[in-house]
């Protein structure tokens, strides 16, 4: 179970005291450099199927 606590990259709990909010930095840098990557393949293919 700790390795499925540590894959969330956010946790927020709602308390009579209000809002608290966690955020993992680490996951959310992995789910950008993801996004990235994606993009730049996506682009790359874009670049390649206009050249021929």
């Amino acid at each position: 179970m700790a390795e499925a606590h540590q894959a969330v990259a956010f946790q927020f709990t709602i308390s009579p005291e209000g809002i608290d909010l966690h955020l993992s930095y680490q996951a959310l840098n992995q789910i950008y450099l993801s996004g990235l990557r994606s993009w730049k393949k996506r682009i790359s293919r874009i670049k390649v199927s206009d050249s021929n």
